[in-house]
């Protein structure tokens, strides 16, 4: 299968610096507690790998993700 790309919306330094946001919002809005995170949308878990890799500060007993789609 060939994907033809149009046009780039956002670039990888953009990607990144977004993540970086939403992890500095996450620290603020959750300080001291421990945030449950549960990717929902397709694709999400990739975009949720790279947040927890960027909150690797936070204390986190455990990290399970699951996958409940048929293919």
């Amino acid at each position: 299968m060939d994907i033809q790309i149009d046009r780039v919306i956002m670039d990888e330094a953009q990607i990144q610096a977004a993540v970086k946001k939403v992890a500095d919002e996450i620290r603020r809005d959750y300080k001291d507690k421990r945030p449950v995170m549960v990717p929902i949308m397709k694709g999400a878990v990739v975009f949720t790998a790279d947040l927890l890799r960027e909150l690797s500060d936070i204390d986190r007993k455990s990290t399970r993700l699951n996958s409940s789609h048929k293919r």
